[in-house]
């Protein structure tokens, strides 16, 4: 992923760890938390057969935030915008 971006965006190392990167987790997590309340919301309501196709992709966007968290280890910025994520 850092390719694509230093490629076809010029953007920086320092940039990309620190400001898109955690941007990117925190918008996963905002989509992530609202797909599962959706789901929920359609089981509720009796609407069953949509709920496993929700929850495929809360799973996918889910693991795609933890692959990046898991790839910036040392970035303490990527652990905030996880929790702000689910905060927000």
């Amino acid at each position: 992923m850092e390719q694509f971006f230093y490629d076809n965006f010029g953007v920086s190392e320092n940039t990309l760890n620190y400001v898109i990167i955690p941007l990117l987790i925190f918008l996963a997590r905002i989509g992530d938390v609202s797909i599962s309340t959706i789901r929920i919301l359609f089981v509720m309501s009796g609407k069953r057969n949509i709920a496993p196709i929700l929850g495929f992709f809360e799973a996918l966007i889910w693991l795609l935030a933890i692959g990046q968290i898991i790839s910036n280890i040392d970035n303490a910025l990527s652990y905030v915008a996880y929790a702000s994520g689910f905060a927000a």
